[in-house]
């Protein structure tokens, strides 16, 4: 059942994307501005909506992938964001540390303890000065 809140958004977003045939940069940043701001008010399914709309319309943009990932982690929707984390990586040619967290403590509170510890390692890895390697 869809929630009120993706409803209106919903219309909101049609009515926006029937205006203008397509969004423009300037609106796709209005809405990626709107998910961060719902986002730091701890407003995680707000920001998800948002976050979802930027990963459709710009689709090779790891950042809105990394962005709606931690807004489902945050909203204990694990397999979601384990789902959109693996995404994100999939896109880097290199993992950053920062999906390799995500991706780390996703398995953690899915109780894959054992699958997040190379996530984890291969995460540190980036902050080990390469001669104690």
């Amino acid at each position: 059942m869809m929630s009120m809140i993706t409803l209106k958004w919903n219309q909101i977003f049609n009515k926006l994307f029937s205006k203008s045939r397509g969004l423009s940069g300037r609106i796709l940043d209005n809405i990626e501005a709107l998910g961060y701001q719902h986002y730091h008010h701890d407003e995680f399914e707000l920001a998800s909506e948002m976050f979802r709309y930027l990963c459709l319309y710009q689709p090779d943009d790891i950042n809105h992938f990394i962005s709606l990932g931690i807004c489902e982690l945050k909203s204990n929707r694990y397999q979601t964001a384990l789902y959109v984390l693996n995404r994100a990586r999939m896109l880097q040619s290199k993992p950053s540390p920062e999906v390799l967290f995500y991706l780390a403590l996703t398995l953690l509170m899915l109780g894959e303890d054992d699958l997040a510890q190379p996530q984890l390692q291969e995460a540190a890895a980036f902050f080990v000065p390469s001669q104690a390697l």
